[in-house]
């Protein structure tokens, strides 16, 4: 149960079905600024849910 538990936690806090929130995570796991991903304004209205995802970040993540 334990090792379960562990991996509910990995996900819960690396994964999200929602890209702006995975962007985020994932950033945060690799200690990525958004310039590190492009243009910072376009990676932060991504995040915010407020712009589209550009190849470039999907580019980045594959």
């Amino acid at each position: 149960m334990f090792v379960g538990g562990l991996s509910m936690k990995f996900f819960d806090e690396n994964y999200s079905q929602e890209i702006p929130t995975r962007i985020k995570c994932l950033r945060k796991k690799y200690n990525l600024k958004q310039s590190d991903l492009g243009n910072a304004c376009q990676v932060s209205q991504v995040e915010k849910g407020k712009r589209q995802v550009t190849a470039l970040i999907l580019l980045y993540y594959s």
